[in-house]
């Protein structure tokens, strides 16, 4: 059982820091470029019936959904079984880090562990590489839509 006094010291040295560090990486990137996004990756179980990859936006509370729509546009052109915010809309992170009013919008990316692990889920699988190039391809294409010359014909 953890302390109260462990927690609060976990809270201050691990917590407090690891999001000020996500706050002020994303102001400086908004005020760089107007806008920022943070590609907030999960690991899921494999469930039957369920996608591969979880868009989770909090059903539009931490991204635009335009970027939403984006997002899932980039998986399904790469061959990702895609749902959004079911059955994970977004946790702790995107609606701290998601404020698309202010220009810091937050995705949760949950893609399903048997698409990029061996079968034991211990080691990189013959999918890892998809995974990887998902990620990849999602954060560039999307950085670019938010570009402000771009924003307007996405929005």
């Amino acid at each position: 059982m953890l302390s109260r006094i462990d927690l609060e010291r976990r809270i201050e040295e691990a917590h407090g820091p690891y999001h000020r560090a996500i706050e002020e990486a994303l102001d400086r990137i908004a005020i760089r470029h107007g806008q920022a996004l943070l590609l907030d990756c999960h690991s899921m179980p494999k469930r039957r019936g369920q996608a591969e990859l979880v868009i989770g936006d909090r059903h539009g509370l931490s991204a635009a959904p335009w970027i939403s729509s984006e997002a899932a546009r980039i998986a399904r052109s790469q061959g990702w079984v895609v749902a959004v915010n079911q059955p994970y809309a977004g946790g702790f992170i995107v609606e701290r880090h998601g404020q698309p009013e202010n220009g810091r919008h937050a995705l949760q990316l949950e893609i399903c562990r048997s698409c990029y692990l061996d079968a034991d889920g211990l080691a990189p699988g013959a999918g890892f590489d998809r995974a990887a190039r998902l990620i990849e391809t999602m954060a560039n294409d999307l950085g670019a839509a938010m570009l402000p010359d771009h924003a307007i014909a996405a929005e």
